[in-house]
Order: structure tokens, then C-alpha cells, then sequence
């Protein structure tokens, strides 16, 4: 059996229903799903494509580090970036 979350943080529900309110033109982090066994994430590309990762995938952005309630670690090659859900 699988359990499902109805919690939904409110300012990122309404900015995702508001027009020009989420950069399209970088990497974005839309959410994150939370099971026992593993937790991923849900990212939006520039180019419009969205991604499904978790810790030690790598992508065209680099490898993901590792992925929290709110955020993703990513190794850039150059460096490590954070991505966040907006606050």
C-alpha cells in the first residue's frame, strides 16, 4: 500500500498557478516526493523538459547530491548549487 501527502506548501501552489511567477529560463526544482524506500525530485529544464531524480543520478545539469524535503544538491563540476522550493 502507498501512502499519499495532501500538503501542499502555499506560497509554491500559488506560484505555480501565477502567470511569470516561476524563472523558466534556469533549472528549476517543482517538488519533491517523499516515499520509505527513496525520496526524488521533480525538476524543470530551461529547454521546457522536466526531469525525475534522486541522490547519485546524473543529468545534463550534473549529479545530484542529494535531494531533501525542499531542495537538491547539485554537483555542477564547478561547483555545488542548491536548489530550493520557493519559501
Amino acid at each position: 500500500m502507498t501512502s499519499e501527502t495532501t500538503e501542499i506548501n502555499q506560497t509554491t501552489a500559488d506560484a505555480a498557478t501565477e502567470k511569470n511567477k516561476l524563472p523558466l529560463s534556469s533549472l528549476r526544482l517543482l517538488g519533491v516526493i517523499s516515499r520509505p524506500d527513496k525520496t526524488q525530485a521533480l525538476l524543470r529544464a530551461p529547454d521546457g523538459r522536466t526531469l525525475m531524480v534522486q541522490a547519485g543520478h546524473d543529468t545534463p545539469f550534473g549529479r545530484i547530491n542529494a535531494v531533501g524535503d525542499d531542495f537538491v544538491m547539485i554537483n555542477t563540476g564547478i561547483g555545488t548549487r542548491r536548489l530550493a522550493l520557493p519559501a
